[in-house]
């Protein structure tokens, strides 16, 4: 059987994200026709189909398992087809819209929030989660948002989006408010304390960040999470942490040994303390949880370069370098650590 022409994928993925649905849905039909069993092309069908005809989209994500690139998503569109399935047709759509947005399929995700809409134009999560989608494809997504927030002035979502919409704009302090109203309305909700805190960490207010890093562990205190977020702020804020902290690290770091990011936050207090021998045995475990984790590698690199270890040291930055995403903060920092030893990567320094 002939299979799906290059072409026609290249079409479908240009139109997939320029949201042209029905140009899209005319050439996934005839290249299914075409090559029936292909993994992306029914991972696309299954998301086309959602909640509209549930067997058939199951049976298109199930062929789209098959493939290891595609097996994390086909997986999630899968349990998110699984929720409310008695409920309301916008709730399903609205429900699998939610599990996209999961895995960053964001044109599929705001797809599956407009046919919520178009059955239920009150539905005000749809409305908040459909403007996040909207900020993460680059376009403006805020009058949703606040839609969404006249709609339902006692739900978190919108306030929650909200805040996420500001911090992407760079406006830290309306960031800030709009994470605060969704606060005091789930006091209870550790994510939320932590978003409080990283909207003051981005405004430089350090001690304030901590001060709600520090009450997402006391409201989630069995979670290795909000422990790992918190550490990692002592260590790589602008925050100078205290003797108390670095205790802080230490016994969270000993009470979750398996948690990769705990070690490593624990192995840069170290580092930061000047104990380079100790440091280096526990991100050298560190590394041993997670091989490819770039933050590890690159406070590994630091230890060796104050051990001495030159070449080892460069090992760590080149992986660094080769790993991390561009004009990240680990990648930026591997650039000069290795023109610091004598090396000209092609980065930006």
């Amino acid at each position: 059987m002939q299979a799906a022409q290059p072409d026609d994928r290249a079409r479908l993925r240009e139109w997939i994200a320029a949201r042209e649905w029905e140009r899209g849905e005319d050439t996934l039909v005839r290249a299914l026709e075409q090559s029936p069993d292909d993994a992306d092309l029914n991972y696309w069908r299954g998301l086309l189909l959602g909640p509209d005809d549930l067997t058939a989209a199951e049976g298109a994500l199930q062929w789209a398992l098959a493939s290891a690139e595609l097996r994390e998503r086909a997986q999630a569109a899968l349990d998110g087809l699984a929720r409310q399935t008695d409920g309301r047709l916008a709730e399903q759509w609205a429900a699998f819209g939610v599990a996209l947005v999961g895995v960053g399929e964001w044109p599929w995700a705001e797809r599956a929030f407009d046919r919520a809409l178009a059955d239920d134009p009150l539905l005000a999560a749809a409305l908040a989660y459909r403007g996040y989608a909207k900020d993460q494809q680059g376009r403006d997504g805020l009058q949703d948002i606040e839609n969404a927030i006249a709609l339902a002035p006692r739900d978190v979502t919108g306030y929650y989006f909200a805040g996420m919409h500001w911090r992407m704009a760079g406006d830290h302090a309306r960031s800030e408010r709009a994470f605060l109203d969704a606060y005091w309305l789930d006091p209870d909700n550790p994510a939320l304390a932590a978003e409080v805190g990283g909207a003051l960490e981005l405004q430089g207010a350090y001690s304030d960040a901590a001060t709600w890093y520090r009450m997402a562990v006391e409201l989630a205190p069995d979670d290795p999470a909000w422990y790992a977020l918190l550490a990692r702020f002592y260590v790589e804020s602008g925050y100078r942490p205290e003797e108390a902290d670095f205790a802080f690290i230490k016994q969270a770091a000993e009470r979750f040994p398996e948690h990769a990011d705990l070690a490593v936050s624990y192995g840069w207090a170290l580092y930061l303390q000047g104990d380079h021998a100790r440091a280096y045995d526990v991100l050298n475990r560190a590394i041993g949880l997670s091989p490819r984790d770039v933050r590890a590698r690159y406070t590994f690199g630091l230890v060796l370069e104050k051990l001495g270890d030159r070449d080892a040291a460069a090992d760590s930055f080149w992986f660094v370098l080769d790993t991390a995403e561009p004009e990240s903060l680990y990648s930026l920092g591997a650039a000069r650590a290795l023109q610091r030893l004598g090396f000209q990567p092609d980065a930006p320094s």
